[in-house]
């Protein structure tokens, strides 16, 4: 079994569109969940030569990678109140995790869908600790759900209620992947 390598292009590409691999990997555009091409797509609208994007995406990568710690921190600190050691045990770990830093200093999603999930946990924590409070926020986390799955789908009009705030809001819009809407699993009823 050999080594497979595409050569350097020669001369360097100015912009993305130029660059061979991207061209003869053009089929797999639209594999990915929206938010993978989504932020990348804002870096690539600035006007800036093509190392400064890749850079700037690393960065944002990078920074994503950082704020996922603090927030694994906030996710964990209501299930032990009194306690330090374990929340700091689980921000330590997550922190000190170096496949998840590896993947952090390239350009890809995998450090957002870690720093989504923290506050995904830390916002179901809450919802089981007091309902009311956390469901509006569990739902906004959840409704965007979709943008971090790769069969997204969205639905008008479905038949349920979410509870939100004390209301019920019937109807609308809920994203959701495959057949089960994330948006609504614990927080809503079927009418």
């Amino acid at each position: 079994m050999g080594w497979v390598q595409q050569p350097p292009p020669d001369p360097p590409p100015v912009v993305f569109a130029d660059d061979p691999f991207l061209r003869n990997a053009g089929r797999q555009i639209g594999d990915e969940p929206p938010l993978y091409y989504a932020l990348p797509a804002l870096v690539c609208s600035l006007p800036l030569p093509l190392p400064a994007q890749v850079h700037l995406m690393r960065l944002v990568s990078g920074l994503f990678f950082v704020a996922t710690a603090p927030v694994a921190w906030w996710a964990v600190r209501p299930l032990w109140p009194q306690r330090i050691a374990p929340v700091a045990a689980v921000a330590g770990t997550v922190a000190g995790l170096p496949m998840l830093a590896f993947l952090s200093a390239g350009v890809n999603n995998d450090s957002a869908v870690a720093l989504a999930g923290a506050l995904t946990f830390g916002l179901l924590v809450r919802y089981v600790r007091r309902p009311r409070l956390a469901g509006v926020g569990r739902c906004a986390v959840q409704s965007v759900g979709g943008l971090r799955q790769k069969r997204a789908l969205c639905w008008r009009r479905w038949p349920w209620r979410c509870w939100v705030g004390g209301w019920f809001r019937p109807g609308g819009d809920c994203i959701g992947s495959g057949s089960w809407p994330s948006c609504c699993w614990p927080c809503c009823s079927w009418p």
